[in-house]
């Protein structure tokens, strides 16, 4: 999920071509550390949290190249007219279908529109059924639209990031249904990664020598405001230190935005160095780019 302030579609033919005015090192969207909305935001805790629920708008069916209204939200005033504006969303789905490709889109099951104030948030995912094969893709809104929907670099990288997740922590990734003591590897709260995956590999590249401190962090911003003050050198973005699977989504989406590989020797560029040994990550990263999304 990306968390913002600053902190993600019935088929649409249209022609948009977004341009990220990438340098060299592209820097991401710098955002502001919340208390997320999700049951693992720190990911091996048993710390009990309050969900905030987000203002849901209209909840969509994927259905191969389209989506299908499943419920509009009971909602008023300004979420109405955001829920009655139907282009909006069709405008959204087709960017996200530009984004994410078909194999991977097969893994997503609902689309929500819903509005990112209350929660603070750009987007995220969640699993639907229990077994991670199956996703929900959310995108507030009100952020992609902030600015006209030309906030283009920004909500390109924030549908990347959660792409991130679905491709870093769906079935293919992790066992689901093991309990931490089973697992082995890296657990994340809805599974155990598997021995080869992209999330256990990262776990024990980069974040294996300061897991435990992480774990024992009490869950407010303020701890993970510290904790990033104390190893901001690791990470792409202050967001990337709440927990290793922002981590490994903010490093996807750097991987894909920059237009030249990293070669220096900080952990930021070995995490990002790290994408390229994965032929399968260059094909993901290719498509995109060549995708009418980036130069």
């Amino acid at each position: 999920m990306k968390t913002t302030r600053k902190l993600v579609g019935l088929a649409m033919v249209f022609v948009m071509v977004l341009s990220i005015n990438s340098c060299d090192y592209y820097e991401p969207p710098q955002l502001l550390i919340g208390e997320e909305n999700s049951t693992d935001s720190l990911e091996n805790s048993d710390k009990t949290e309050i969900l905030i629920q987000e203002d849901k708008i209209t909840l969509y069916e994927i259905k191969g190249e389209d989506i299908i209204k499943i419920q509009d939200y009971e909602v008023e005033g300004e979420l109405l007219e955001l829920q009655n504006d139907v282009s909006k969303h069709e405008e959204l789905w087709a960017l996200v279908k530009k984004i994410i490709p078909p194999y991977y889109r097969s893994k997503m099951s609902q689309f929500l529109i819903y509005h990112g104030a209350k929660t603070n948030t750009s987007g995220f995912v969640d699993s639907t059924i229990n077994n991670l094969s199956k996703w929900q893709f959310a995108i507030a809104i009100d952020y992609a639209y902030e600015k006209g929907f030309d906030f283009e670099d920004d909500l390109v990288f924030t549908i990347i990031h959660e792409f991130g997740h679905i491709l870093t922590l769906n079935n293919e990734q992790l066992t689901p249904g093991i309990i931490p003591d089973n697992c082995t590897n890296y657990y994340v709260s809805k599974g155990c990664a598997k021995m080869d995956s992209y999330m256990n590999t990262f776990y024990n590249s980069f974040w294996s020598d300061i897991g435990e401190e992480f774990n024992g962090l009490d869950n407010t911003a303020a701890a993970k405001s510290s904790f990033y003050d104390k190893y901001g050198d690791r990470f792409i973005s202050e967001y990337a230190a709440t927990s290793p699977r922002e981590d490994i989504a903010e490093v996807f989406a750097t991987f894909v935005v920059e237009d030249v590989k990293r070669e220096g020797t900080s952990m930021i560029d070995k995490k990002i160095q790290m994408m390229y040994d994965f032929p399968e990550l260059m094909d993901l990263r290719e498509y995109i780019r060549q995708n009418n999304i980036l130069p």
